[in-house]
Formats: C-alpha cells, sequence, structure tokens
C-alpha cells in the first residue's frame, strides 16, 4: 500500500509520556498515535539533519547485524512539529 502525504493529516498524536533526556542531547519518549503506543522512540539531535534533528522509530537488530524498525508511520513536517512540540513541553 502506497503512503500518500495526505494520509498524515488523519493521524491523531494524542499524548508522549515517558520523557527521558540521554547524553549528547538525545531525547526518549513514548507516543500514542491513533490510540495505539510506541515505545523507545528517540529525537536525535544531528548536524545532519536540515533543522539539526530527526525522529527515530524503535528498532531491534537481526541476524544480519542490521537495525530494523518494528514500528514505524510516515512523518510530515507537520507531524514532527507537533511530536517536537509535545516532547519539549514534557522536558
Amino acid at each position: 500500500m502506497a503512503f500518500d502525504k495526505k494520509d498524515a493529516a488523519s493521524y491523531n498524536i494524542q499524548e508522549v509520556r515517558n520523557v527521558h533526556a540521554f547524553k549528547g542531547g538525545n531525547v526518549g519518549f513514548s507516543l500514542k498515535v491513533n490510540d495505539i503506543w510506541i515505545h523507545n522512540m528517540v529525537i536525535v539531535s544531528t548536524d545532519k539533519a536540515e533543522d539539526g534533528w530527526f525522529i527515530s522509530f524503535p528498532s531491534r537488530k537481526s541476524s544480519d547485524d542490521k537495525y530494523y524498525n518494528y514500528a514505524y508511520f510516515a512523518i510530515t513536517p507537520e507531524v514532527k512539529k507537533t511530536i517536537g512540540d509535545m516532547v519539549k513541553d514534557m522536558i
């Protein structure tokens, strides 16, 4: 199923919990979206991102020594800002 960016407008970003800061400026949190909790998300500070940060979804290391996300939804700049603001308010 292809993702259409207009679908992101239907995301119901409901709540942020379990916010905790890591060394280096990264921030971990749990997010409730469309009545589903996604744990172990991280806002990662980096010089590689245009605005200095990105949202990392939870992942696990596979037998091929690569990491794969086990939860994911596409994020538009508006959704990213909403999540970032919610996390910032919890710090």
